[in-house]
């Protein structure tokens, strides 16, 4: 009704958008959105009505390409927003694109050179490529700007205990991050994968069940996966008792 009074409102299509957004009538907030670009004057409000179309393409519609297209352009209209170059640098990675991903972060830094996403994101880059050294560097810079950021935390633990078979220091690491977030289902996983080494088989089973408790609401790992590794453990311990 309001937008047949104030036909050329841009804020009111933003609105309409919303709404439709929040129904999960994603093409019609599409619609509504580019309404609103059209019409809006302000750079930086058009730059937060890309980045909401670049989320739905992102996260709804799996359209790269044109979820990259609405990051470059809130970039464009707001280059101070650095959560622009932190979906751009995701999504170049997906598409193993890493040199474009790179490039995206080393930028963002030199804009937000405090951000702890950017080296956590920067580190698991490196660590992609195989530069376990300067992923670990990353990872320790995005930890000390934010001791309770648990995803380095969590990550720079995979590293030692998967790349450099320090086991005891892993455990330290998994258990810091789920300290620092109890509902962090891959940790869990991820301290009992940890304790198995140490065939530590009761602490590893009771990670491996709050993390598949933690799953139902997570849903980051496979159940059957948890479920045949606890198995596994036990398994293992019944036959060393019949022998």
């Amino acid at each position: 009704q309001l937008l047949r009074l104030k036909p050329a409102d841009a804020h009111l299509y933003c609105n309409l958008a919303n709404a439709h957004y929040y129904n999960q009538s994603y093409m019609d907030a599409l619609r509504y959105y580019e309404s609103a670009l059209q019409l809006g004057t302000d750079a930086h409000w058009k730059a937060m009505v890309a980045q909401s179309v670049g989320n739905i393409y992102c996260d709804y519609l799996q359209n790269e390409q044109a979820a990259i297209a609405y990051y470059q352009m809130a970039r464009a209209l707001d280059p101070a927003d650095i959560e622009n170059y932190i979906q751009l640098g995701m999504l170049y990675f997906h598409k193993d694109d890493y040199a474009n991903a790179e490039l995206i972060y080393r930028k963002a830094i030199t804009l937000a050179p405090d951000n702890p996403r950017l080296y956590s994101n920067l580190g698991y880059l490196r660590w992609m490529e195989g530069d376990v050294e300067t992923a670990i560097q990353h990872y320790e810079k995005s930890i000390s700007l934010d001791p309770g950021y648990e995803i380095p935390i969590n990550n720079l633990g995979v590293i030692y205990l998967d790349m450099l078979g320090q086991v005891h220091k892993a455990i330290e690491l998994f258990q810091q991050a789920v300290d620092l977030d109890e509902h962090y289902a891959l940790a869990y996983y991820n301290l009992g994968r940890a304790y198995s080494f140490l065939d530590n088989r009761l602490e590893a089973a009771n990670c491996f069940r709050t993390a598949r408790e933690l799953n139902h609401y997570s849903r980051e790992l496979d159940n059957d996966e948890l479920t045949a590794r606890i198995n596994h453990l036990f398994d293992t311990c019944e036959i060393e008792l019949r022998d």
